[in-house]
């Protein structure tokens, strides 16, 4: 499997320990200037409330740690959504008032805070040397 967008990429043995030990990552963009993609499995205590429930909010990465982003399947739930590959869809930079209306009864969706970034050819070094293991991403892949 190449990297592209919309693939799991998941930390092996082989990886440094370091802040990406034990990550499994779902890469939202991947193209000649780099790569952009969110730890999927960091669950956080931190949580929003929303519509009698609260949200759980998952840590993304060590980048941009104040910005909300949403993966999820149902591109209706909020405008705006970029579907990034096999009926999965992002929308970035989400406000936490707009989190507080999402309906948390609604499966496949996930609000991440922060986000991992490569740089040109960065992370595709880092799968030559066996850091990653490239895998296809399904949506039971990503919201488990």
């Amino acid at each position: 499997m190449i990297l592209q967008e919309g693939c799991i990429i998941q930390s092996t043995q082989n990886s440094k320990e370091d802040y990406f030990s034990q990550s499994i990552v779902y890469i939202i963009q991947h193209n000649h200037k780099g790569s952009v993609g969110f730890i999927i499995n960091r669950q956080t205590k931190q949580s929003i409330n929303s519509l009698h429930n609260s949200l759980k909010i998952y840590n993304g990465g060590p980048v941009s740690t104040h910005n909300f982003n949403i993966l999820h399947t149902n591109p209706l739930i909020i405008g705006g959504a970029m579907h990034i590959l096999n009926g999965i869809y992002w929308n970035s930079e989400v406000t936490e008032s707009l989190l507080t209306t999402i309906d948390t009864k609604i499966t496949n969706l996930k609000v991440i805070n922060g986000y991992c970034g490569w740089n040109k050819n960065e992370l595709e070094e880092e799968v030559y040397q066996g850091f990653w293991k490239v895998e296809f991403a399904l949506p039971n892949q990503v919201f488990f």
